[in-house]
């Protein structure tokens, strides 16, 4: 699919209604913007799978446009919303802070290709820190740094996937 015609795609009856949703192929902003109006207004509730997408043309930090970055609050939720379970693209090479604080997760699956460590500043900012309930780890996540998760008084479980070489301390 084209980035950006993510819309397009999906008749607004089935906006509507949707429930679970899985996308394919390429994304951008404004296809992340979508998927955050469909939680939010909609009654996607259930499960969104973004772990076969790339995503491209994302305003980076350094007002740069790059390819497989979330950066914050790139589902641009504006009020509370939740959502049962959140795969992230496996393609991802950057994180900060891509959800935003009203969103509360029940499970967040984070299993990059191409990152080998987790810690809270990529999904959210600690001081929100009871909106994940559990989070899975992939394969190839195998550290987690010092204090990485030491206020996420709502985080009930960690799965790894893999072998973990590192935990820090107070993580």
């Amino acid at each position: 699919q084209t980035p950006g015609w993510l819309s397009n795609k999906i008749g607004y009856g089935d906006q509507k209604t949707v429930k679970n949703l899985t996308v394919t192929g390429y994304i951008n902003g404004e296809d992340l913007k979508f998927i955050g109006s469909l939680i939010q207004n909609q009654n996607l509730k259930g499960r969104v799978d973004l772990s076969k997408v790339d995503v491209v043309d994302i305003m980076h930090s350094s007002s740069k446009k790059v390819d497989n970055y979330l950066g914050e609050n790139s589902f641009a939720f504006n009020s509370s919303c939740e959502l049962q379970c959140l795969l992230l693209p496996k393609s991802l090479t950057e994180v900060y802070r891509c959800l935003s604080s009203v969103l509360k997760l029940d499970t967040l699956v984070f299993e990059p290709e191409n990152i080998s460590y987790a810690k809270a500043d990529f999904f959210q900012s600690t001081q929100y820190g009871k909106v994940i309930k559990n989070l899975i780890l992939g394969e190839r996540v195998d550290s987690i740094p010092n204090n990485a998760f030491l206020e996420y008084s709502g985080l009930k479980s960690v799965y790894f996937k893999g072998d973990m070489r590192y935990i820090g301390s107070n993580a």
